[in-house]
């Protein structure tokens, strides 16, 4: 868990209170009907691959990302044995870390900033 300490705690987090109840909820259910936790998988290492999301794996430091095509690589093969990890090893919502988010944010500005000074190159305002 000292990964999931790190990266928690350098990355900003949505505030649960500005989620609705039922919203917060029905992620809750979702996250465990995805047998995601029973895997070992976090929610960033599934997302779809867009290049934002290309990007931002190229800037993670190499032992997360070590980390992170390590617990791909165990979640497919735990699938493909139908298996899952034992309870000690599961994660639960609560322990699923976002340790995307700040790079993920990082491009989405640097695209924003990309686009503004392109249409001023254009003479567009």
């Amino acid at each position: 868990m000292a990964f999931a300490a790190k990266v928690a705690s350098s990355a900003p987090v949505k505030q649960l209170a500005d989620i609705p109840k039922w919203q917060l909820a029905l992620r809750r259910w979702a996250y465990k009907l995805s047998n995601f936790g029973r895997m070992g998988v976090y929610t960033d290492d599934i997302l779809i691959v867009t290049p934002e999301i290309e990007e931002a794996l190229k800037r993670l430091p190499q032992d997360v990302l070590d980390a992170r095509n390590f617990r791909l690589t165990r979640a497919l093969h735990l699938s493909q044995h139908k298996e899952y990890l034992p309870k000690s090893e599961q994660h639960t919502w609560d322990d699923d870390v976002r340790y995307l988010n700040p790079y993920i944010e990082q491009v989405r500005r640097e695209n924003i900033q990309k686009e503004s000074w392109a249409k001023i190159e254009k003479g567009d305002k």
